[in-house]
């Protein structure tokens, strides 16, 4: 899945937030997005998501302007992550992880998301109530929660704020994996040292 971007402009109320970007967010690669906090890079996900539909310029989806595709189908072929936690928090995690399977229509995790489960150490949990979970393992969580679909394209938004090193490490090697599959991950964080190890192109905001 191939996303472009065209002269993009986005204002909120009188702040401009974007201002004529233009990318070509590939797969096979990592598509970092950066800048300083508050130059736009949340705002780019969720135009694209169709959060905010109220741009002038143009998204792209292979070929095709999101205005004339079904947003709601659309984003059901998509891996995300907005930093906020997204769980039922008075649920466990074995709950949150079988209501996201049947919400998603899927019978068993892939490979990828089975190791990267692991090496989160979630599973060594499965009972205790999201609510319980200490920052970290929130964050953890939710990553995998929104990764269960297996989506052509994977738009993460800071996914590396509050893990340890073992876990960004272990998120890091699913990139790397998921990547090889000829899927488009978009991604925003600010931790440098991540991008060291992976292939990217950079969107500057």
């Amino acid at each position: 899945m191939e996303i472009i971007i065209e002269n993009l402009t986005l204002a909120i109320g009188e702040k401009n937030i974007l201002t004529n970007v233009s990318f070509t967010f590939k797969p096979g690669l990592i598509n970092r997005i950066y800048g300083k906090n508050g130059s736009g890079k949340t705002s780019l996900i969720k135009c694209i998501l169709g959060i905010y539909n109220d741009y002038s310029g143009n998204i792209y989806v292979d070929g095709v302007n999101l205005t004339n595709i079904n947003q709601d189908n659309f984003n059901k072929q998509i891996s995300y992550l907005i930093d906020q936690k997204m769980f039922y928090k008075d649920l466990s995690i074995k709950e949150n992880l079988e209501i996201f399977k049947y919400y998603y229509q899927v019978k068993e995790f892939n490979d990828e998301l089975n190791l990267l489960l692991k090496r989160f150490e979630l599973d060594l949990n499965l009972n205790e109530k999201a609510k319980n979970l200490s920052e970290g393992f929130k964050k953890k969580l939710t990553i995998v929660l929104n990764l269960i679909n297996n989506g052509d394209c994977i738009l993460l938004d800071e996914p590396y704020n509050f893990l340890d090193q073992g876990a960004e490490d272990a998120l890091t090697v699913y990139l790397k994996n998921i990547i090889k599959q000829n899927k488009n991950v978009i991604l925003s964080a600010h931790q440098k040292h991540i991008f060291n190890d992976l292939s990217h192109s950079s969107l500057s905001l």
